[in-house]
């Protein structure tokens, strides 16, 4: 499945499918996670109707608390497809992890 190699990845890689209990794991710490950001985007979702309702625009901060829920499930969706061998490692996706949350700070 994973014959194919990007750019900057080694022609020698070899992605060593995880084990049972690692993904058994990851699966449930990631349903954990969604419901987390669920519960989450319904506090946003009040924030953001309060600040519409006060200043009627999209302020800074609303745009900094949704830019962030959306780049961790992104970065979570990533990491748990690559970990089930759904997604090649490619360098694109990996730098992508790594700067998708820097670049919101």
């Amino acid at each position: 499945m994973l014959e194919e190699h990007d750019t900057l990845v080694p022609p020698w890689y070899n992605h060593p499918p995880p084990k049972e209990t690692a993904i058994l794991f990851s699966t449930f710490l990631w349903g954990a996670t969604i419901c987390f950001a669920i519960c989450l985007s319904a506090k946003a979702v009040r924030q953001t109707y309060r600040s519409w309702t006060r200043a009627h625009k999209v302020t800074a901060y609303i745009t900094m608390v949704w830019l962030e829920w959306s780049t961790s499930i992104v970065v979570s969706v990533v990491n748990w497809l690559f970990l089930m061998n759904r997604i090649r490692a490619r360098y694109v996706i990996i730098l992508s992890v790594f700067l998708l949350p820097v670049s919101e700070a």
